[in-house]
């Protein structure tokens, strides 16, 4: 094990060649700059007892850039901060001062033990889900767990939670820029708003959805609709707008059948559905 002089010399190296790395990183890849944040945010995020959130960090970045890309950063920033928990906490940890406020415990002692039966899992389970890593870490490097293996189970936790990270936004990503494009490709200018109100193109179809003088109260009496009339004809995009309290989102729920109608009728292919029965309204696939 290093002494507490070289751990600290080794610290320092780390430090200065880390900054270099990162300079000619950003000079040779000024696009991938995300990702060289990525990997410099997750050093301060892992090392011992961090108050910094990793997972909002990368979940931003992840945006941008591929699944794969966002979990090798993270996992260079965390073999970094592994590293540097090793030069810095062991011989602070196991400074006879510092120990023996600690190593007589009956419950360290005890975890301990358990954390001896199978350490490796151990920090692999603990890193990937969202539980405190720095208990596990704590008994890591009181244990004087070998470096070696404690990276090994880093990279296996960390690479995981990544990947399961950037891959989750991507897919997000795709769907949102995916019902982006298709509201693009819906005209909504005032001219074609105009054009739709005075449209007589549907003269003699059959709406899809007709509601017809729909009125409804709420339990104290307060009206909810009052004498609602609504014509919905295949292949349309209806938008219903209002300031609060217009009715928008009471005629959500009596499409829905949270609400039962006082007068009025739901029709959908021309039969009419009774309100209040969800079940009914379900069945003609609203």
């Amino acid at each position: 094990m290093t002494t507490s002089k070289n751990s600290w010399i080794y610290f320092a190296v780390s430090v200065v060649v880390i900054a270099l790395c990162s300079l000619l990183f950003a000079l040779a890849y000024p696009t991938e700059r995300g990702l060289l944040w990525l990997a410099l945010y997750t050093i301060p995020s892992h090392v011992f007892v961090s108050p910094f959130n990793h997972e909002a960090f990368l979940l931003g970045v992840a945006r941008n850039h591929s699944a794969i890309s966002c979990a090798i950063a993270s996992l260079v920033g965390c073999l970094i901060a592994g590293l540097w928990d090793y030069w810095l906490f062991i011989p602070l940890m196991h400074h006879p001062r510092v120990r023996a406020k600690y190593a007589n415990f009956n419950l360290y002692q005890r975890s301990v033990i358990l954390f001896r039966k199978s350490p490796f899992w151990a920090l692999v389970l603990v890193g990937l889900t969202p539980l405190p890593f720095y208990p596990i870490k704590f008994l890591s490097i009181g244990d004087k767990y070998p470096l070696k293996r404690y990276l090994l189970a880093q990279r296996f936790a960390e690479g995981g939670r990544a990947l399961d990270a950037g891959c989750g936004t991507g897919y997000g990503s795709r769907v949102l820029a995916q019902a982006a494009s298709q509201v693009d490709a819906v005209d909504i200018s005032a001219e074609a708003i105009a054009t739709s109100s005075d449209d007589d193109s549907h003269e003699g179809e059959r709406p899809v959805l007709q509601v017809t003088d729909a009125s409804a109260k709420a339990a104290d009496g307060a009206v909810l609709l009052d004498g609602l009339s609504l014509d919905v004809y295949a292949g349309e995009i209806v938008g219903v707008a209002g300031v609060e309290g217009n009715g928008q989102a009471p005629l959500t729920r009596v499409l829905s059948s949270l609400i039962t109608l006082d007068s009025g009728t739901i029709t959908v292919n021309g039969d009419e559905v009774r309100s209040g029965r969800a079940g009914a309204m379900l069945k003609t696939g609203i």
